[in-house]
């Protein structure tokens, strides 16, 4: 059983690893006697055994955790990727099939990317012209999208 766990916490360890930027990213380990908190930039490495988990940081201090004791492990990613802007001078809306996004509020020509709530760029248009944007390759979700240096959310 301890095996499969080990092998469980490995691959979910791994994964966020390739889309997640190291620089606002935490390991976190929520365990029965209380959390702790990892910035991945701060880690040397992350080891796995028989009984546990090890975290060492590059100051050289350690951490330990048993198994038995860990309730969730995951990543906390701070998406980071545009400035917020409290004045959004443009709207979003979708047609009724949720598959064409139009901009209001948004003149001449810019540049437009959609981010997944995980912060990869999912669509990307340089030099938009204002005519409506083809979501319908996008899964059913919340999304930010960017035009120029102002942002907003929406979800499909």
């Amino acid at each position: 059983m301890q095996k499969m766990v080990k092998k469980a916490l490995a691959a979910a360890m791994l994964i966020p690893c390739g889309v997640a930027h190291a620089d606002d990213t935490h390991l976190v380990v929520q365990a029965k006697d209380g959390n702790s908190q990892f910035a991945l930039t701060a880690l040397q490495s992350i080891s796995l055994n028989e009984t546990g988990i090890g975290v060492k940081d590059k100051k050289g201090e350690t951490a330990a955790f048993d198994y038995a004791n860990i309730e969730k492990l995951y990543f906390n990613m701070i998406v980071s990727m545009v400035e917020a802007n409290p004045v959004t001078t443009f709207h979003v809306s979708l047609d009724a099939t949720g598959s064409t996004l139009r901009l209001q509020g948004v003149d001449g020509f810019s540049n437009v990317n959609i981010y997944s709530m995980n912060g990869q760029i999912v669509k990307k248009l340089s030099h938009w012209k204002g005519n409506s944007i083809d979501i319908s390759a996008l899964v059913p979700g919340v999304y930010i999208i960017q035009v120029n240096n102002q942002a907003l959310k929406f979800k499909k």
